[in-house]
């Protein structure tokens, strides 16, 4: 026998069973009695009036008959007595149970009621949540059908078929206004176009229209070329002549005078050109076509550039399949130095400059050329800092190549340097100046006791605190000028370990940008 306490196990001596009284029965009763007793789920005879079982037979157990309670419609043996149920027994039993069904065995059992699972706090107010958003929303639907459902004429409730033809909300402003009459009108409104004025408020536009035409497109060649092989490189120029003559960058040119030049003008006219004369030191370049009639570019002083003011660049960035671009932005700074062994300080620009844009124009809201932009810093992390050659140092070194046919009558000492710090000399205790890094085969302190790892302080006795204060200094003498060089070699550089200061006279040398 199985029971839900005592599973296969189930010991009869554990409990006491006192079988029921006989009772006559018919063969009806009998069966039904074998059908359950074998498996309660088989179909089995419907019981008649006189079967006096609604349980299965004991066999089954209580909780089973609980779970199977509504498959058998049986009459219940049991007498009710209010609330109660008394077991039926030969002797009536003294004890009450309040459990609906009494146990088949003499030791009724009853089993525990289910441990009532506790509902989480979220779950709570999403309940009484949804029990009143439901019923809200259902109950706002229903009046909003009542009290918006149409009439069968179309019209709205509580309205007048002539208080207007179409529905128009409670509060709108056009509670009493009617539809407009849509038929064709012959005397109708009719658009026309309307001319632009040449000239536009437009800064942007009045700065292309200008100088667009100034700036050309340059395509480079390897020496000796019959211009039917593939361009070393394209880049801009400007023009700065009528009859022809074009600034550019030396890099645009190759750095050389025998490079193959193509020119072609924002007409889309070509021309074969030449190299006038380059100078790497400011990386400047003169171009030459047989033209005539040109329309020349207008430079501004390059002392009047200040940070913030608007900046134009025009050019060909990428090449002559973007010839003629326009970009804007500002002026960043001026006098930037770059690099320790460049004399020249830039303009330093936002404008969006790209390869292409060499030799092209940076131009102030005027339409005067400030500036030739010459390169850009290049870096993942970098962005927006382009750089553009003064044009108070275009017109010098352009003037002198046409002139000269190269940079005539510049001093330099022919050396690399950096600067040499404050925080630097301090941490070696060691005076401020220029160190010198490298010396070119040809330079102004060969034959001197001058060498690298030394300190450029003085320069016939005005300090030396910069490259940009070298530089300036230097360009104040001519090539073939003596002059007295004040030096501090550190410790670190010293035969003896010793620091000492000594003086040198040199003789300037001539850079002709060659």
């Amino acid at each position: 026998m199985n029971d839900e306490h005592g599973g296969s196990g189930f010991n009869q001596n554990d409990w006491q069973y006192r079988p029921r009284p006989q009772q006559p029965q018919n063969n009806a009763d009998e069966q039904n009695r074998t059908d359950m007793k074998t498996d309660p789920d088989l179909p089995h005879t419907q019981p008649i009036e006189s079967n006096r079982y609604s349980k299965p037979s004991h066999a089954t157990g209580t909780q089973t008959y609980l779970e199977r309670s509504g498959r058998y419609p049986e009459k219940n043996p049991y007498q009710q007595c209010g609330n109660d149920y008394y077991r039926t027994s030969p002797q009536p039993s003294p004890y009450k149970y309040h459990s609906p069904y009494a146990s088949p065995y003499s030791n009724p059992y009853t089993p525990p009621p289910p441990k009532r699972r506790r509902m989480k706090t979220g779950s709570k107010i999403a309940l009484i949540t949804l029990a009143i958003a439901v019923p809200s929303i259902c109950i706002g639907i229903i009046i909003s059908a009542l009290k918006y459902t149409p009439s069968d004429d179309g019209i709205p409730p509580n309205k007048s078929p002539e208080e207007y033809s179409y529905y128009i909300p409670d509060n709108s402003m056009l509670q009493n206004s009617k539809p407009p009459d849509v038929s064709a009108n012959p005397d109708g409104p009719q658009i026309e176009a309307t001319s632009t004025p040449e000239e536009s408020d437009n800064e942007a536009v009045t700065v292309y229209n200008k100088v667009s035409p100034c700036v050309v497109g340059i395509i480079s060649y390897p020496a000796g070329t019959d211009y039917t092989i593939t361009e070393s490189g394209e880049g801009s120029g400007i023009i700065i002549s009528e009859d022809g003559y074009i600034a550019t960058n030396s890099h645009v040119v190759d750095d050389s005078t025998d490079t193959g030049i193509l020119v072609k003008l924002s007409t889309g006219e070509e021309y074969i050109g030449a190299v006038a004369g380059i100078d790497k030191r400011t990386d400047l370049a003169v171009v030459k076509i047989d033209a005539s009639g040109l329309t020349v570019a207008e430079f501004a002083d390059s002392e009047n550039v200040f940070i913030g003011q608007n900046a134009y660049a025009i050019g060909n960035p990428g090449g002559l399949q973007f010839s003629n671009s326009l970009t804007k932005g500002t002026v960043s700074a001026t006098n930037r130095t770059i690099s320790s062994d460049d004399p020249v300080k830039y303009i330093q620009t936002d404008a969006a400059i790209n390869p292409g844009n060499s030799g092209g124009a940076l131009i102030n809201s005027y339409g005067q050329i400030i500036g030739i932009n010459t390169s850009k810093l290049v870096a993942e992390e970098y962005e927006g800092m382009g750089f553009a050659i003064p044009s108070n140092t275009v017109i010098s070194i352009i003037n002198n190549i046409i002139k000269n046919g190269y940079v005539k009558g510049r001093a330099y000492l022919g050396i690399t340097c950096s600067e040499w710090t404050t925080y630097a000399a301090k941490k070696n205790d060691t005076p401020t100046g220029v160190k010198i890094e490298s010396l070119n085969s040809s330079n102004a302190f060969s034959g001197t006791s001058a060498a690298v790892g030394d300190l450029i302080t003085e320069i016939d006795g005005k300090k030396i605190t910069s490259l940009s204060s070298l530089f300036d200094i230097i360009d104040g003498y001519k090539p073939g000028d003596k002059v007295k060089v004040a030096l501090f070699r550190p410790k670190s550089y010293s035969e003896n370990k010793k620091s000492y200061s000594y003086t040198v006279t040199i003789t300037l040398l001539e850079d002709t940008g060659q």
